[in-house]
C-alpha cells in the first residue's frame, strides 16, 4: 500500500514538472533608431529580469528617556568638551620621529656612495677556480660534453619526429582524421539544430521605418531598396525560424533627409521542446558512436588473435 502511494506521489511530480516545462519562456523586445530600448523576459506571467527593485525601510529605535523615534545611521554630534592635549603631543612626536629617521637615511646614503667608491672588484686568482671547481660550482668539462651530447640527441629525434609527420601528411593528415571522426554526426547534428531553431517563436512582430532624402528621386530609389532588403530579410528570417508578422511597413519622406526604424516582437521558447531535441541527440549519437565502438574492439581481437597464431607457428 506505501509502494502504490509513493508511486501514485512521483508520477503526480513528474506530472507537474512535465505542465511547468511545456509553458514558453516568453522575451519581449523593443528598441529604434533613438536609441530606445527594453527586454524583459517573463515565464508563466512572472517576470524574471528585469526584477523589481525593492524599496528599503529605515529602522527607528525609540529614545525611552525622550520618547522619540530616531534612525539608527543618525551620526552623534561631536562633544563640546573633548581634551585634545593628547593628540597634540603625538602629533609633535610623530614630527621628531620624521625629522630623525630623514636624518639617518641621509647618513646610509652617504655610506653607502663611499663603500661604491672604495670598492675595486678583484680578479679570480688559479687557485680560486680550482677551488671552485673542485666545490661543484663550476661544471667540470665530462659534464659540459655530457649535456651537450644529450642535446644532439634530443635535435636528433626532434627532427625524425618532423620527417614522421611530413611523411604521413602533417597537420592535414591529423585534421583528415579528426573529420573522419567527426563526419558520421554532422547530418544528425544539422538535422536537430536546424529544428531547434524552428522551436524558437518570433511573434506579435512589428516594424516602421520611415526614409527619406533632399531629393524626390533618391528619396523613391532609397524607399524602394529598404522595402526590398526588409522583405528578403524576414523572408530568410521565416525559413530559419517561425515567424509571425503583425505588421510591416516602410514608408516614404519626400525632399527630407530622415531614417527612423521603430521594432518590437516577442520570443517564445518551450524548455520542453529543447529537452526533447536533446534527449533525441543523445539517442541518436549512441547508435552511431556505438557500432563504431563494437567494431574497433573487434577490430582489435582479430590483429591479436592473428598475432598469436604466428607466433605459435613460427615457434
Amino acid at each position: 500500500m506505501i509502494a502504490i502511494i509513493v508511486l501514485w506521489i512521483l508520477l503526480g511530480i513528474i506530472a507537474i514538472i512535465v505542465i511547468l516545462l511545456h509553458f514558453s519562456v516568453t522575451v519581449h523586445l523593443k528598441g529604434g533608431t533613438d536609441g530606445s530600448f527594453d527586454l524583459r523576459i517573463t515565464y508563466m506571467g512572472i517576470t524574471v529580469y528585469p526584477r523589481p527593485q525593492k524599496n528599503k525601510k529605515r529602522k527607528k529605535v525609540k529614545n525611552k528617556d525622550a520618547g522619540q523615534d530616531h534612525a539608527l545611521y543618525d551620526e552623534e554630534e561631536p562633544s563640546i568638551f573633548d581634551d585634545s592635549l593628547e593628540d597634540e603631543l603625538a602629533a609633535e612626536t610623530n614630527i621628531a620621529e620624521e625629522d630623525t629617521a630623514l636624518e639617518s637615511s641621509e647618513k646610509v646614503c652617504e655610506t653607502v656612495e663611499a663603500t661604491d667608491e672604495a670598492y675595486v672588484p678583484e680578479e679570480n686568482t688559479e687557485e680560486e677556480e680550482l677551488s671552485a671547481e673542485k666545490s661543484g660550482k663550476i661544471p667540470d668539462k665530462k659534464r659540459i660534453k655530457a649535456e651537450r651530447a644529450e642535446e644532439k640527441k634530443r635535435r636528433k629525434l626532434e627532427k625524425a619526429e618532423e620527417k614522421s609527420r611530413k611523411k604521413s601528411g602533417g597537420k592535414l593528415a591529423e585534421l583528415k582524421k579528426k573529420y573522419a571522426t567527426v563526419k558520421p554526426y554532422l547530418p544528425m547534428g544539422w538535422k536537430y539544430f536546424k529544428k531547434l531553431l524552428k522551436t524558437i517563436r518570433f511573434t506579435k512582430t512589428k516594424i516602421n521605418i520611415t526614409v527619406g532624402k533632399e531629393d524626390a528621386y533618391e528619396s523613391a530609389m532609397f524607399y524602394g531598396k529598404i522595402q526590398a532588403a526588409l522583405f528578403n530579410l524576414l523572408a530568410i528570417l521565416a525559413g530559419i525560424f517561425t515567424l509571425k508578422i503583425k505588421e510591416a511597413n516602410v514608408s516614404c519622406a519626400f525632399n527630407e533627409k530622415k531614417f527612423e526604424a521603430q521594432g518590437e516582437t516577442v520570443v517564445r521558447l518551450r524548455p520542453s521542446a529543447v529537452i526533447a531535441i536533446a534527449f533525441c541527440v543523445g539517442v541518436n549519437f549512441l547508435m552511431i558512436y556505438l557500432p563504431q565502438r563494437i567494431r574497433k574492439k573487434k577490430a582489435l581481437k582479430r590483429k591479436e588473435q592473428n598475432i598469436t597464431s604466428e607466433g605459435e607457428k613460427a615457434a
